[in-house]
């Protein structure tokens, strides 16, 4: 994925995607992922995961 924008800019944006996205590894969607997620496709998953309690 393509990121544009400072580093102090884009700590910012992980903080809120960490803070607002319930998926717990939402930055593993994002550089982790094969194949590649488009930005599209890391929002789908990170606001479709569910937790489950045991």
């Amino acid at each position: 994925m393509n990121v544009e924008g400072t580093e102090e800019e884009q700590d910012a944006l992980i903080e809120l995607l960490e803070k607002h996205f319930p998926h717990p590894r939402v930055l593993g969607l994002i550089f982790c992922s094969d194949p590649e997620l488009s930005a599209e496709e890391v929002v789908d998953a990170a606001l479709t995961y569910r937790a489950f309690e045991l």
